[in-house]
């Protein structure tokens, strides 16, 4: 992808821990998949763990699985670099939508909001935030749709589903005068699947190791905004279903969409492409591993 021109107005993208590039296609697309003229960004991995960048394709895949809305995540070598990293194809076209971040929202209800650590940063607040969205034109069921999310979140175990990896989508109506919104889909997905484990120091966990290191796995929201600590990402949807029991039967239906048979199979395919940085058999075993444990314990909880 040598020859993918980067976008002038923001070649760098300065959010997140992670180098991102801006790129667009080139005039003749090499794939169908790749949409002409869209925006993607190239997502590389955190120094610290170099298979960071497959997390993002294979949380993509987990979305598909579940029928969520995530914006696809391919894999890319940038061969004039000598890197490899994941493509995502950016989830808005400029000119038709406007992304507003979930924390911009959030400051408005609370003017001290810290958008650095999003200490602050809870479900208490977001339904806030949510419920008066849908007084101005919010066409999504906010609370499917978050409660869609917290299940994505669990399976793959997503710590950083923090306020501006989340948002609103604006666009105005013919009239010139109307405006619609509706939630993003669930980007930014590469804090997941415990690609932060080098595989040395996994390679003798047993189940009831790997079930302990799922307990101490939290979503990036506390339940309410006075709480101590972060949300457990099982607890959260804990509370979601017995909060709101008008959850139990859609978010059954959509984990009964998930197979990890089908999963494994996808992993597979990508085991078989040639990088500098491979999918590797042992990195797919611990992956299914965790999404096997997390996945027997959503239905438990959804049962």
């Amino acid at each position: 992808m040598t020859d993918w021109p980067e976008d002038p107005e923001h070649p760098r993208y300065p959010e997140g821990a992670r180098e991102k590039s801006a790129l667009f296609p080139p005039d003749i697309v090499p794939f169908d998949f790749i949409k002409p003229g869209r925006r993607y960004l190239f997502k590389l991995s955190d120094q610290r763990y170099p298979e960071q960048f497959w997390a993002e394709t294979i949380a993509y895949v987990v979305g598909c699985l579940l029928d969520v809305e995530v914006p696809p995540a391919y894999i890319a070598e940038h061969r004039g670099r000598a890197v490899c990293g994941a493509l995502i194809e950016w989830f808005f076209v400029d000119g038709e939508q406007t992304f507003i971040a979930g924390g911009n929202r959030l400051q408005r209800l609370v003017p001290d909001y810290d958008r650095k650590l999003g200490t602050q940063h809870s479900f208490q607040l977001v339904q806030r935030a949510c419920v008066r969205a849908a007084r101005h034109g919010l066409i999504d069921d906010w609370l499917l749709y978050w409660g869609r999310a917290f299940l994505f979140d669990a399976l793959i175990g997503n710590t950083d589903r923090h306020q501006d990896n989340w948002g609103f989508l604006a666009w105005t109506l013919d009239d010139g005068a109307t405006t619609r919104e509706r939630l993003s889909p669930l980007f930014d997905n590469g804090t997941s699947l415990g690609m932060e484990r080098h595989l040395e120091h996994v390679a003798g966990w047993d189940d009831n190791k790997c079930a302990a290191y799922l307990r101490k796995g939290c979503h990036h929201m506390k339940l309410n905004g006075d709480d101590a600590k972060r949300c457990q990402h099982f607890d959260m949807i804990r509370y979601v279903v017995e909060a709101h029991p008008t959850l139990l039967g859609p978010l059954r239906e959509t984990l009964a969409l998930f197979s990890v048979q089908e999963l494994e199979q996808r992993l597979i395919e990508l085991c078989k492409l040639e990088l500098p940085v491979k999918l590797t058999e042992a990195r797919i075993r611990f992956t299914l591993r965790l999404v096997n444990l997390r996945y027997r314990q959503l239905c438990a909880i959804l049962s």
